[in-house]
């Protein structure tokens, strides 16, 4: 819920006001995350708050685990609305989508 909750903040107010969120959220314990929601949240750390050019490797490291399709699915409608949001945090979502769309398509 929480993840939720700082996605539309975040779409709705912008990456900037909502670093802090994204860092706490991050910085909790996984023992409470299943492997796939680990993985999400490693790829969302790169996309979000990962200054260097990380989008490539974290969303590699995601494919290569091998993903549900159900996974894939939530993944591309967290993409679609980070895409809405202007600058580098659209461009870093259409990043990821450009490079799993090839590999997980039927």
């Amino acid at each position: 819920m929480l993840f939720e909750k700082t996605m539309l903040d975040t779409v709705t107010s912008g990456l900037a006001g909502c670093v802090d969120q994204w860092s706490a959220l991050f910085a909790q314990a996984t023992e409470s995350l299943d492997e796939d929601e680990i993985r999400l949240a490693g790829l969302f750390r790169a996309i979000l708050l990962e200054r260097e050019n990380t989008v490539v490797e974290a969303t590699e490291a995601f494919l290569d685990e091998g993903p549900d399709a159900d996974v894939v699915m939530d993944l591309f409608h967290c993409l679609d609305e980070l895409s809405g949001v202007n600058g580098e945090l659209a461009d870093r979502a259409e990043e990821c989508r450009r490079l799993v769309v090839p590999r997980t398509a039927a």
